[in-house]
C-alpha cells in the first residue's frame, strides 16, 4: 500500500493550537509596541510645542500668555485669544498666522479660515483623530472641531487644595499657579520662575474635547451638565485653558479623572507634561499629590521646601 504524504487531522489540530497560542502571546507585545510608539509621538508633539514657546521667549523676552482678554467700554466688544495663536509662526504655521487677525475676537468671521485649520501636532495619537460634535444650540447641526489636546493649566483650584490640605496629603502653599498665565496676571520671564524652569510644569494634556470622557477613557453622558460639546476644545478658543478642579481614585488623584477642562490623557495610567525648560516627562496618575503640586507650581517656594 502506498504511503500518503501530509499531516493527519490530529497533527493539523495540534499545529493550529500552537499557532493560536503563539498569536495570543504576541498580541500583547504588539499592543505594547504600538502604545509605546503613540507615546513617543505624543512626547514629540509636546517637545515641538515647547520649542515654539522658547522661540517665542527668544523673540519677546517673556513667555506667551495662556490667553488674552480685552473688554472695552461696550461689553459686546471683546477680544480674546488663546496661547496657540501666538505660537503659530514658531510651529511652521506662518500661513495660518498671516490669516489670523488679533485685532478682532478669535470667533470673528475674519478668523474663520485660520481657526478652522487642522494642526496635527496639537492632537495626541492616543486620542480620537477627528472630532465631530453637535452644536449645543442645535441637535441637528454636526460640526468638526479643530482641536488641541495640549493646553495651559493656570492653577490648582482652591477647593482641591483645601481638600488635600485637610487630608494632610499636601502641605499648604500660598501660590498654586503654574507657569503660563493670562495677560492680566503679569508677564512671566525665565528669571521670574522662582522654583526653576526644570521643576515647573508648563503645558498639559486635556484630550478628547469636545466629547466627554471619564476615567480610563470611558465615554461620559453627553446630556449631563456640563453637556457636550465641552468648551475650550478648539485650539483658537480663549476658553481652552484649564484648572485642576477635580480629584478621583482614592480621593487624591490629581489627573486623568475626566476631561471636563481637567488634566486628562488617553494614555494608560499616565499623562505627558511639558516643563518650563522644554523637557517632556511622563507621570503616573498615582503620583504623590504633594510631589505633583511641587512640580505644577512655579512660585510656591518648593525648591526651599524640597532641596
Amino acid at each position: 500500500m502506498k504511503k500518503r504524504n501530509g499531516f493527519s487531522l490530529v497533527e493539523l489540530l495540534v499545529i493550529i493550537a500552537i499557532l493560536a497560542i503563539l498569536i495570543a502571546m504576541l498580541l500583547p507585545a504588539v499592543h505594547a509596541a504600538r502604545s509605546a510608539a503613540r507615546r513617543m509621538v505624543c512626547t514629540s508633539h509636546m517637545r515641538q510645542i515647547g520649542l515654539a514657546i522658547h522661540h517665542y521667549v527668544s523673540n519677546h523676552g517673556v513667555f506667551p500668555p495662556s490667553k488674552v482678554e480685552y473688554v472695552y467700554t461696550n461689553p459686546n466688544h471683546e477680544i480674546k485669544h488663546n496661547l496657540i495663536a501666538f505660537l503659530l509662526p514658531y510651529m511652521e504655521m506662518q500661513h495660518v498666522y498671516e490669516k489670523y487677525d488679533f485685532k478682532v475676537n478669535w470667533q470673528n468671521t475674519k478668523n474663520k479660515e485660520a481657526r478652522q485649520t487642522r494642526i496635527p501636532i496639537l492632537i495626541c495619537p492616543d486620542a480620537p483623530s477627528t472630532r465631530h460634535c453637535r452644536y449645543s444650540t442645535s441637535n441637528e447641526t454636526i460640526v468638526e472641531y479643530f482641536v488641541s489636546d495640549y493646553t495651559s493649566c493656570e492653577q490648582i483650584g482652591p477647593g482641591v487644595s483645601k481638600r488635600l490640605v485637610d487630608a494632610k496629603a499636601i502641605t499648604k502653599r500660598s501660590d498654586l499657579r503654574s507657569m503660563l498665565r493670562a495677560n492680566w496676571d503679569g508677564l512671566v520671564t525665565p528669571e521670574s520662575v522662582r522654583d526653576g524652569l526644570s521643576n515647573s510644569m508648563m503645558l498639559f494634556e486635556c484630550g478628547g474635547r469636545p466629547h466627554k470622557y471619564e476615567y480610563r477613557g470611558r465615554l461620559g453622558n453627553p446630556n449631563v451638565t456640563p453637556k457636550e460639546p465641552i468648551e475650550g476644545a478648539q485650539w483658537a478658543d480663549a476658553r481652552a485653558e484649564i484648572w485642576v478642579h477635580d480629584l478621583c481614585g482614592s480621593g487624591t488623584q490629581m489627573f486623568n479623572c475626566n476631561n471636563k477642562n481637567e488634566i486628562f490623557s488617553f494614555h494608560n495610567g499616565f499623562a505627558v507634561f511639558l516643563y518650563g525648560d522644554g523637557s517632556v516627562r511622563t507621570h503616573a496618575e498615582t503620583i504623590d499629590p504633594d510631589v505633583f503640586v511641587s512640580l505644577f507650581t512655579a512660585n510656591a517656594g518648593d525648591l526651599a521646601r524640597h532641596p
